[in-house]
C-alpha cells in the first residue's frame, strides 16, 4: 500500500514533484509510490514495425526515472519508497494505481511554461480528484529547479 504516489515523466516537473512528494511522505510517515505510465498513444503513433522498439525504449526511460526517483527519496531518509510502471492511457492508468494503492493523496507535475494553452495538468487533476475523490497536489518547477 502507498499513501502518497507521485506521477513522474520526463521534463522539467519532475524533480520539483519529486522532491515535493518525499518531504510530505517524510513528514507524514507515509508510504510513497513514483508511478510512470508509457503513454499507449505514443507507441501506437510510431509506424507498426518500430513499436516493440519504441515501447521498449519508454519502458527503459521510465524505469531510470523511477530509479532515480527512489534513490532521491532514499537519500533523503525515506525508506518506503518504491515505484511501478504502467501502460494505457495516462489519466485512466493514474486512476488505477490510485485505487489499486488505497493511495490518499496524489502528486503530479506541471511544465513552468504552459506557451498559452490550457496545462493538461491542471485539467487531469481536476478530472481525477472529481472521479476519484484523491487529494491531487500539482507541483511546478521554480527557478532553481531548473
Amino acid at each position: 500500500m502507498a499513501d502518497i504516489i507521485c506521477a513522474i515523466r520526463a521534463g522539467e516537473g519532475s524533480r520539483a514533484v519529486q522532491n515535493a512528494a518525499i518531504r510530505v511522505a517524510r513528514a507524514q510517515n507515509d508510504g510513497l509510490l513514483f508511478l510512470y505510465v508509457v503513454d499507449q498513444r505514443l507507441v501506437e503513433a510510431r509506424d507498426e514495425s518500430i513499436r516493440p522498439s519504441a515501447r521498449a525504449e519508454l519502458y527503459w526511460m521510465g524505469r531510470t526515472l523511477l530509479r532515480i526517483a527512489v534513490a532521491r527519496a532514499h537519500a533523503a531518509g525515506l525508506r518506503d519508497a518504491t515505484w511501478a510502471i504502467r501502460e494505457g492511457e495516462v489519466g485512466q492508468e493514474i486512476a488505477g494505481a490510485v485505487v489499486e494503492h488505497g493511495a490518499r493523496m496524489l502528486f503530479m507535475g506541471a511544465s513552468r511554461h504552459a506557451g498559452g494553452r490550457p496545462n493538461a495538468a491542471l485539467s487531469l487533476a481536476e478530472r481525477l480528484r472529481d472521479t476519484i475523490g484523491v487529494a491531487v497536489d500539482i507541483v511546478s518547477p521554480s527557478l532553481e529547479d531548473a
